[in-house]
């Protein structure tokens, strides 16, 4: 699945940690620990800038792909912490996409997304 911006303008971006264990509160003891992942996933917060024939090319592939759902997995060039921009396959968080305008004629494209592959490259 492309991405259908091309290449974005990230204005900026955070790294948080999903842990990969669930635990569940039980009446007695402790907590029951289940393991959903061998991994870390990095989930990372990122803005677009968009025009609107942009914004509705988005919304016409975000709407008729599986990113909707969180499943569909696709390139996104990133900026590392040397400052080079190098491609991680990523997939949006679900219900995490919010569209607001800007001052000038363009939208603001925010969501999260998750990865596997740190940034630190």
């Amino acid at each position: 699945m492309a991405w259908p911006l091309g290449t974005p303008l990230i204005t900026g971006y955070s790294i948080g940690l999903e842990s990969p264990v669930i635990e569940t509160q039980m009446e007695q003891g402790p907590l029951r620990t289940q393991r959903i992942s061998n991994s870390y996933q990095d989930i990372i917060s990122i803005s677009v800038i968009a025009t609107d024939a942009e914004l509705t090319s988005f919304r016409t592939w975000y709407n008729g792909t599986e990113a909707k759902l969180g499943a569909g997995w696709f390139d996104l060039n990133l900026k590392t912490s040397s400052g080079t921009q190098v491609a991680h396959s990523v997939r949006i968080v679900r219900g995490s996409v919010s569209v607001t305008t800007r001052n000038d004629v363009r939208w603001q494209i925010s969501m999260q997304v998750e990865t596997q592959e740190h940034l630190s490259a």
